[in-house]
């Protein structure tokens, strides 16, 4: 009788220490596919960082590009809070996120550029070393001139200029365009 309590008593311990053992290779296993998981946003968060422009000007409501990349991919922000990055981001996300490319889309403003006064400008250069795109070019003492292609609108040039030359305007269309063309003929008018 003593002899098979024993083993019934071994036999138990054994099935207590196989049950714990499963479950450990159980838990590493999924572990694992957690680690992948991880690995997977990580990598996501690095390309969705990489697609915004990096001027960390806080227009979308975050302290940086990377807060509002995560913001993205954890909180499902609105792809149109990026104004200095544009329409092209703006889709570009959308394709990588497989989002439509106008999700969150809520009365996007127009695409808005610097333009310095050139009757104001002193030639500071105070301008030139806080723009993040390098959109402005200039000399001491000479005209600065905004480059309209590369600009953004992050605005981060307005509060260093001590005359209060820059001003943000509407950008110009990508590719001017007639209006009102003509009919073309044999057309209704």
């Amino acid at each position: 009788m003593l002899a098979l309590l024993s083993a019934l008593a071994v036999a138990s311990i054994i099935s207590v220490v196989l049950s714990l053992l499963l479950l450990r290779f159980d838990d590493c296993q999924t572990g694992e596919g957690q680690e992948d998981k991880a690995s997977a946003r990580s990598e996501l968060l690095q390309q969705v960082n990489r697609l915004l422009p990096q001027t960390q000007c806080g227009k979308c409501g975050y302290a940086g590009c990377a807060p509002y990349a995560a913001a993205l991919i954890h909180a499902n922000e609105s792809l149109s809070l990026c104004p200095p990055g544009g329409n092209r981001t703006q889709n570009k996300l959308a394709r990588l996120l497989g989002r439509s490319e106008n999700a969150g889309d809520n009365g996007r403003p127009a695409a808005r550029i610097a333009h310095i006064d050139p009757d104001r400008c002193i030639g500071c250069v105070k301008c030139l070393h806080v723009c993040p795109v390098d959109a402005i070019i200039g000399a001491a003492r000479q005209l600065h001139v905004i480059i309209p292609a590369h600009c953004t609108g992050c605005e981060l040039c307005l509060p260093p200029c001590p005359v209060d030359c820059i001003r943000i305007i509407p950008a110009p269309p990508p590719h001017w365009q007639w209006q009102n063309p003509a009919p073309r003929y044999g057309q209704a008018s």
